[in-house]
């Protein structure tokens, strides 16, 4: 692809130096364009969140230092991107500016299923002025290790905020799956004196068998099947057979030695695994050439996915909202669903019609204008 087919707001710039050489050509390579400018940015040229995540393992392994997805956000360029890697090592490069150098405090975001976020444009650019986001990632999903307890992950994320903003204001928010560390996350955060000053969960999901199993409850919840969904009940129950079948020939029988918990938690690892390894070899073969060079943490996610069917989330006493669609809102506004309990003084809005409507660049800017106002409220307030 030619470069001049783009139609890019910045004009070709040659890349300085070695580095600066070595990532433009990283990008070339990946969004299969003749040459890459040394300002050109990461979403102009088409960059969406897969791309994102090969272009950051790409240029570790390149260059044999961190570079987190999420950083596409402010260093989408490739002198962007130098600048960053030049200017420390390891997690000192990914630390966020002080909060002296921004107007408001940081909004605290955590990760859907997918293991890190990555903002559209839309959603960035209706946010206040000199609003910073910092985002995290999971741990394990380029390198490292995987860890298999919301608990854990939500402790690291923790000790992340305290080390860099130890004394801001805490603006915590959450994206679907999410909710769940950003729950956790609130009630470490209080058990250490940094209480939440305002909790916000973008449709926020919880598996069903984390409802609370009482008479009230029974029957609330559609529980989301691990094999792909056809919509054809002999296709569902072939696709069932096939999960089955192969979870059985690799795992086998539970033998002695490993107590049932332990064998049905390996075993839902192993399914979720396969789940996310078809997902992604069906993105590679649609005929998309873009990611046919996808390179993805399998077990990060697999294991992620399985600890939120484990996890007994705690209540969050504070303020709290909950952005919503309209097919979605009697859930969190029932006084008999689980949201009652966990978010007891909760606020729920209104985004958008239909959950599908999520995704589109109108609904984005809605949804950052929102939590915008959202936050400033509750700082305002106290």
């Amino acid at each position: 692809m030619k470069r001049e087919s783009l139609a890019l707001p910045v004009p070709y710039e040659a890349p300085d130096g070695e580095l600066e050489t070595l990532i433009a050509r990283i990008f070339a390579d990946i969004f299969g364009i003749d040459r890459v400018g040394a300002n050109d940015d990461f979403f102009d040229v088409g960059g969406d969140s897969l791309l994102a995540e090969t272009l950051s393992m790409a240029i570790c392994e390149n260059t044999g230092r961190d570079f987190p997805i999420s950083s596409l956000v402010e260093f989408g360029s490739p002198r962007r991107i130098v600048a960053l890697l030049t200017a420390g090592s390891g997690d000192n490069a990914a630390k966020t500016p002080t909060v002296a150098q921004h107007i408001r405090p940081p909004i605290f975001s955590v990760h859907g299923r997918d293991g890190f976020m990555l903002p559209k444009p839309a959603f960035l650019l209706a946010l206040g002025e000199s609003q910073k986001l910092r985002m995290f990632e999971l741990p394990g999903i380029r390198s490292g290790r995987c860890y298999e307890r919301i608990e854990d992950i939500a402790g690291i994320y923790v000790a992340q905020l305290t080390d860099e903003y130890p004394r801001v204001p805490i603006l915590l928010s959450g994206f679907c799956m999410g909710s769940l560390i950003a729950l956790e996350m609130a009630a470490q955060l209080a058990e250490k004196g940094r209480p939440v000053r305002m909790l916000v969960l973008i449709e926020p999901n919880i598996p069903e068998n984390l409802v609370i199993n009482d008479s009230r409850r029974k029957g609330n919840s559609v529980q989301r099947p691990l094999y792909p969904r056809s919509g054809n009940w002999l296709k569902e129950q072939g696709w069932r057979f096939v999960w089955e079948l192969l979870c059985w020939l690799v795992l086998g029988r539970r033998t002695d030695g490993c107590n049932d918990e332990d064998f049905a938690d390996k075993r839902l690892r192993y399914l979720r695994e396969l789940k996310f390894r078809y997902k992604f070899w069906r993105i590679r073969s649609q005929g998309r050439g873009k990611h046919r060079d996808l390179r993805l943490s399998i077990a990060a996610r697999a294991k992620l996915s399985a600890a939120y069917r484990h996890y007994r989330p705690r209540p969050f006493n504070g303020p709290a909202a909950i952005l919503s669609s309209l097919d979605r809102r009697p859930m969190f506004e029932s006084p008999s669903q689980i949201w009652a309990d966990l978010l007891p003084q909760r606020r729920v809005y209104q985004l958008t019609e239909h959950h599908r409507e999520m995704e589109e660049a109108e609904t984005r800017a809605r949804t950052a204008r929102l939590m915008q106002s959202i936050f400033d409220a509750a700082l305002a307030d106290t």
